[in-house]
């Protein structure tokens, strides 16, 4: 784990408290994100900390699916939002997010 991510990880252990609702996390980035095992890492210790109730993404190849593979394994229900590229064009993402 790179410092920064550590430090981002221990500031999160340390400052934020679940909430008393279910904890909903985005997981979003690049189409041609491929590094699994720091996906893996970063949500398993924040799942660790903050017991995540949903993981939520946007359905495409890269980081989302890598996020939403993860969340199948650790038993976090995963809630996919793809956005309607075919009927919105250009604006579907805005759209959708």
């Amino acid at each position: 784990m790179s410092a920064p991510e550590q430090k981002a990880l221990d500031w999160l252990a340390a400052n934020v408290r679940k909430p008393s609702g279910p904890l909903k996390v985005i997981a979003c980035g690049g189409r041609d994100y491929a590094d699994g095992t720091r996906v893996d890492r970063i949500l398993s210790t924040i799942h660790e900390a903050l017991q995540m109730d949903d993981l939520i993404h946007g359905g495409a190849m890269g980081a989302d699916t890598l996020a939403a593979s993860w969340a199948v394994r650790a038993g976090v229900r995963v809630r996919e939002y793809q956005a309607d590229w075919a009927d919105l064009g250009r604006a579907a993402g805005p759209s959708r997010n």
